[in-house]
């Protein structure tokens, strides 16, 4: 499990403080929400404008392999996401984007 590590409290603290920025809700409660979800039933890929974003959910939809994911995520652009989590932010480098 992530919790307790390193890598769990960077990632809290960053989307935590993004959601404060965003939303009006208890930041603290539901970054751990989404980060101990992540993996149990899908794969979180970010935060975008009306919600959270995974590999089930309707921007990239269900269909999708893992491994079709990232070039799912490039076609959306950088911009349409709030946040991403970790595991798909080197998609937007520039020696992956697409030319």
């Amino acid at each position: 499990m992530l919790r307790e590590t390193v890598l769990f409290d960077a990632l809290h603290s960053e989307l935590a403080a993004m959601l404060d920025d965003h939303r009006e809700i208890d930041s603290d409660r539901v970054a751990t929400t989404i980060l101990e979800n992540d993996g149990q039933r899908m794969l979180t890929i970010g935060i975008v404008g009306d919600g959270l974003d995974g590999n089930g959910s309707h921007h990239v939809d269900r269909q999708r392999t893992e491994g079709q994911v990232p070039e799912a995520v490039q076609g959306l652009g950088p911009e349409f996401f709030t946040w991403m989590y970790l595991r798909y932010r080197w998609v937007f480098e520039p020696e992956y984007r697409p030319e």
